[in-house]
């Protein structure tokens, strides 16, 4: 699941890992409100099928992605989500609040088209291999 709330930073992403394997199945939400009830909801039915990874930006209106993942640290199956930062900031206290939340990675998205490339490469060789995820 992406979320964030800049349109054209979740259509580069989804494109991004679409093109590393077009079988993923790629969730964006854009208000992290909506993607807490979401994921809620999913938690809620047995079997459900939460997602493997959350990619999570920070500033976002309504809620932070900090105070998302102070939620999802809350329910004892929605703590268990591997949660990657993926954000503008790159900023001292926000790598380390990042971490004491108990996120998974924090990554600091780029200005330009090669480096979110390269971000997303970065992702999909250590995240979704070392996760053995579906590959191609």
């Amino acid at each position: 699941m992406l979320i964030d709330d800049d349109m054209g930073d979740t259509l580069l992403l989804k494109k991004l890992l679409l093109k590393h394997n077009n079988h993923l199945e790629i969730d964006v939400e854009q208000d992290p409100e909506n993607a807490l009830s979401k994921l809620e909801a999913l938690a809620e039915h047995t079997p459900y099928k939460l997602p493997d990874v959350i990619l999570l930006d920070i500033n976002m209106p309504r809620m932070t992605g900090f105070e998302l993942k102070e939620k999802l640290s809350q329910s004892p199956q929605l703590s268990k989500l591997p949660v990657i930062f993926l954000t503008t900031s790159a900023a001292p206290s926000d790598i380390d609040n990042a971490y004491k939340l108990g996120g998974n990675a924090y990554l600091t998205k780029p200005g330009d088209l090669g480096g979110m490339r390269q971000i997303v490469e970065a992702f999909v060789n250590f995240w979704l291999r070392s996760a053995q995820l579906p590959s191609h």
